[in-house]
């Protein structure tokens, strides 16, 4: 089964290459903005007369390369694929709105996410170079490590002043060799980042919290620069390279200890939060987004089957934390402010987020054990139950990263 992994590699372009991507993605951008506009106004006749067809993004790509020669002969100073890929952009993004998964889309600002797309048949790739159409050829910090088929979109993109390239690749096999054979359990935390089952805790970095008086003051003298200014630009950018430094932290710490996790055990237990309710909470918000549950999910889900390792995610409502690792009584609930576990019944005292993991750890052992039952019993046989609605990703099962790095 093919494995498609993302390598997001840095590029180093000259000061003309750099320019001609900053102009790319301004011609995406407006392409993106343009045609926004273009659909609420077919949005509004078709409200207003039945008959006319509705929006679409293969509608509106075709009213724009009808127009673009004699509208904006600007926009050919670029490959065309970063306005034809910006109303695909589009398309997509509407679709997520429909769908509930996403808000209606909004205006795109300058300089705020640049990027735009191109079509990966026309890059020619030699080593630590990439060459495309119309920039050039563009030096790379490092070559393409992944080998297989550069799928047909890679997306360049600026964070700060740096850009970036990421490139989709299938490959008809990948794998990483695994180093261990244990199974454990994993409780994130705040206090601390993550805490295993074998008591061993991860220390949470916090980035963003310790870069937060520093970007409160660069962001006070940007505030005063004049607006249009090339002083403001350049706090600006200052202000980008701190929250660069802060996500690229983030990033390291997440993707060293998914890695060890998947290399390390032939099985891994995490509880299935939902961080979208818990940022509801305005005392813990900030903490947990610093924290990034989500995408310690993310890069778990599609790790773990690289390794051939097997990962078991905990529905959310498992009381993992109220259960007693020791006689499986679950007790009230503890206040955040209780690190310490006591189970009455039995008077087993643990750690908090050790407990947890321990039980996250006997969801694993009792969802294998009720697996292997169930391949000895055969079809037409029920296994032993599988404690609440727990996800297994299953080791050789297709992985998708949109920054497989590490």
């Amino acid at each position: 089964m093919s494995t498609t992994l993302t390598h997001w590699i840095e590029l180093v372009p000259n000061v003309a290459q750099a320019r001609l991507f900053a102009r790319a993605a301004g011609t995406a951008r407006f392409a993106y903005n343009w045609g926004l506009a273009r659909w609420k106004e077919r949005y509004e006749a078709r409200k207003a007369d039945a008959s006319r067809p509705p929006p679409s993004g293969n509608g509106l790509r075709k009213l724009w390369n009808a127009v673009r020669r004699q509208e904006f002969p600007w926009s050919y100073e670029v490959p065309a694929d970063a306005s034809n890929d910006a109303l695909t952009h589009l398309q997509a993004a509407f679709d997520a709105f429909f769908k509930k998964k996403a808000k209606y889309p909004k205006f795109k600002k300058k300089g705020e996410r640049d990027a735009f797309s191109m079509d990966a048949r026309q890059l020619a790739w030699n080593g630590r170079h990439v060459t495309m159409p119309r920039m050039g050829t563009v030096r790379m910090v490092e070559g393409l490590r992944f080998t297989g088929k550069v799928l047909r979109t890679v997306t360049i993109s600026r964070e700060a002043d740096r850009w970036y390239l990421s490139a989709p690749v299938e490959m008809a096999e990948y794998s990483r060799s695994r180093t261990g054979d244990e199974i454990v359990g994993v409780d994130l935390g705040l206090t601390t980042l993550a805490t295993l089952s074998t008591g061993e805790t991860i220390g949470n970095p916090r980035p963003l919290r310790k870069a937060l008086e520093k970007l409160a003051r660069v962001q006070r003298d940007h505030a005063r620069k004049v607006k249009g200014s090339a002083n403001r630009r350049k706090s600006a950018q200052r202000i980008a390279r701190i929250h660069r430094r802060v996500a690229n932290t983030r990033k390291h710490v997440l993707h060293t200890l998914t890695s060890r996790l998947c290399r390390e055990n032939q099985a891994v237990g995490i509880e299935g939060l939902r961080p979208a309710n818990m940022v509801k909470n305005r005392s813990l918000s900030l903490s947990i987004s610093d924290a990034a549950f989500g995408e310690f999910r993310r890069q778990m889900t599609y790790k773990a089957p690289l390794y051939g390792t097997r990962l078991l995610v905990a529905d959310p409502f498992e009381p993992s934390t109220k259960r007693c690792s020791a006689c499986g009584i679950v007790g009230p609930s503890i206040p955040l402010s209780e690190r310490t576990f006591r189970c009455v019944p039995c008077g087993h005292v643990a750690g908090r987020d050790v407990n947890a993991a321990i039980n996250l750890r006997t969801l694993v052992v009792r969802g294998t054990a009720a697996r292997e039952s169930g391949d000895a019993c055969g079809e037409g046989v029920r296994p032993s139950r599988v404690p609440a609605t727990a996800v297994l990703v299953e080791a050789g099962s297709r992985a998708r990263s949109p920054h497989a790095n590490a």
